[in-house]
């Protein structure tokens, strides 16, 4: 993956807060374009929002860069499913006046998720969302993660070519219905 040589991919940082902030509002203006269903809330906390995407162990945002200037970004997590545990205090477990859930019969399992990928309108169709994604996914396979999922809309289809041309395969559909 070649990149031009004043660009550059890597992992955000706080200093990229407020450029960050308006990547990210880029990319959920762009989603309800796509979407459509859902009004955006203008008392929003951006900078909780950012600030916590860039601050937890299991996820990451990585940036596309040049010349110091913010040109795309990717945010990546990692999830998975833990069997629910039964509280270990006596005190709470007679506190529970309900019966424990379940849970489902699977063994704990970890996938990655490439969530928000956005690059700006001027530096599309430069192979940035390709670097972006093929970073996160190499910060997910350090991790020994063995599967990765992203959740494109149905007529977004320059990303579902995208992340076919890196490996991915349709394996589910989310359907929705209006009332």
């Amino acid at each position: 993956m070649s990149l031009e040589s004043d660009q550059k991919i890597r992992e955000g940082t706080e200093a990229d807060i407020p450029a960050l902030i308006d990547l990210f509002r880029q990319e959920v203006a762009y989603a309800q374009q796509l979407a459509g269903y859902y009004e955006l809330d203008p008392d929003f906390d951006w900078t909780a929002y950012v600030r916590d995407k860039l601050g937890r162990r299991n996820q990451k945002v990585f940036v596309a860069e040049s010349e110091g200037q913010l040109l795309g970004f990717i945010y990546a997590r990692i999830t998975g499913y833990t069997p629910p545990q039964p509280p270990k205090s006596l005190l709470k477990r007679l506190l529970r006046r309900s019966r424990p859930r379940p849970g489902l019969p699977l063994k704990p399992f970890s996938f990655g998720v490439l969530d928000q990928v956005f690059v700006t309108p001027p530096h599309r169709r430069q192979r940035l969302a390709i670097a972006l994604a093929s970073e996160a996914m190499r910060w997910l396979e350090k991790r020994d993660i063995q599967r990765i999922e992203i959740g494109i809309y149905t007529d977004n289809l320059a990303s579902q070519a995208l992340y076919g041309e890196l490996g991915f395969e349709t394996y589910r559909v989310l359907m929705q219905k209006s009332n």
